[in-house]
């Protein structure tokens, strides 16, 4: 899963290798997930639209997310970076790379991609594996009761 607050060319490349992944491992059932973040659901969906058309994947969603737009405070993220990535299998995290600000350099993404094997060679009764990319705000607010709501994707609050 990807939470991202800007579609540059560093996420695009880091997407369109892991799209790879997923098509390559689609019998394994690798999930990518990207949400964009922001408070301008208009201007998220001119750029999701965009990113959408420049990245061109196959295996991916894109959405966005429409409740705390500046993502789950739990998550406890760090504020000086732009994306921290989370690769897990079965809730637990196997690799966790924060990026600093304009730091998603081809070399870190060769990193984030090698990760993806620890959860596609790691054996186990759930056969899930997910890799989660979080965008990291540099604002923080109260959480917003009821949860998520993605736009496009019929997520509901519960309650």
């Amino acid at each position: 899963m990807i939470f991202a607050r800007k579609s540059d060319d560093a996420l695009a490349s880091l997407v369109k290798k892991l799209d790879k992944v997923v098509q390559d491992n689609s019998d394994k059932q690798f999930k990518v997930f990207v949400a964009f973040l922001g408070e301008n659901p208009g201007e998220l969906k001119t750029a999701v639209t965009k990113f959408s058309e420049k990245t061109n994947t196959k295996g991916i969603p894109y959405t966005i997310a429409v409740e705390q737009p500046d993502g789950p405070e739990t998550y406890g993220l760090s504020e000086d970076a732009d994306y921290t990535v989370l690769v897990y299998k079965n809730v637990k995290v196997v690799a966790n790379h924060a990026v600093k600000k304009g730091k998603l350099s081809k070399k870190v993404i060769n990193d984030i991609v090698k990760d993806t094997q620890k959860v596609l060679n790691y054996t186990s009764p759930c056969s899930h594996p997910w890799l989660v990319v979080v965008g990291v705000f540099t604002k923080t607010r109260p959480p917003r009761r009821g949860g998520w709501g993605f736009a496009g994707w019929g997520l509901k609050k519960k309650g």
